[in-house]
């Protein structure tokens, strides 16, 4: 039996954090509430109100709040882009190489099928997609999705428990090993390329 309160508590933590599973919900539940918990109650409240990140309905979500969002145009874009990095994607490689020569743009391509050249990143773009993105977080206005993407990274730096660091975030981990990490400045600009 999961007492009321705490099955009030694991549905409040589990509708705010929709992608975390039981054992990240359980480090952030003892980290709010200064009380445990178990993965089995967090499972048992999940199916019983039947918490499930369904992506089906995010992707309506999504769909309807960007049809009702004013859309931005490459006309208004005033920003220098320093370098672009993409994959070899082919569709449309002539013209975007003509552009980039053009804008005098330098232009590096990836390694085909070679993450680890990039593999830090593009866990980290996998966790944007799914705990931001599919979420409903994208605007096509920039100043709006900046500040949903700031104070979701915040989130993530912060509080989100990383099962890679032993379920710490990111500053409670430097901070309980006091282990000084290279830092490197990210833009979250609307023009930086990905």
């Amino acid at each position: 039996m999961i007492p009321f309160e705490k099955e009030l508590r694991i549905k409040a933590l589990r509708k705010k954090y929709i992608r975390y599973g039981k054992e990240k919900l359980k480090v952030l539940y003892l980290k709010i509430y200064q009380d445990k918990v178990t993965c089995w109650q967090i499972q048992k409240t999940i199916e019983k109100y039947n918490l499930y990140y369904h992506p089906v309905n995010n992707e309506k979500l999504r769909k309807r709040r960007k049809l009702s969002e004013k859309k931005k145009r490459v006309t208004e874009l005033n920003t220098k882009i320093k370098i672009i990095q993409t994959d070899k994607a082919g569709e449309f490689t002539k013209l975007f190489e003509e552009a980039c020569s053009k804008l005098k743009i330098p232009h590096y391509f990836s390694r085909v099928k070679t993450p680890k050249d990039n593999a830090i990143n593009e866990r980290f773009n996998r966790t944007l997609k799914e705990e931001f993105i599919r979420l409903g977080n994208f605007t096509p206005e920039p100043l709006l999705f900046n500040q949903r993407l700031t104070e979701w990274l915040i989130e993530y730096d912060f509080n989100r428990p990383h099962q890679s660091l032993d379920y710490l975030s990111p500053i409670e981990y430097l901070n309980k090993y006091q282990k000084v990490l290279p830092m490197s400045s990210s833009s979250t600009s609307p023009c930086q390329a990905i």
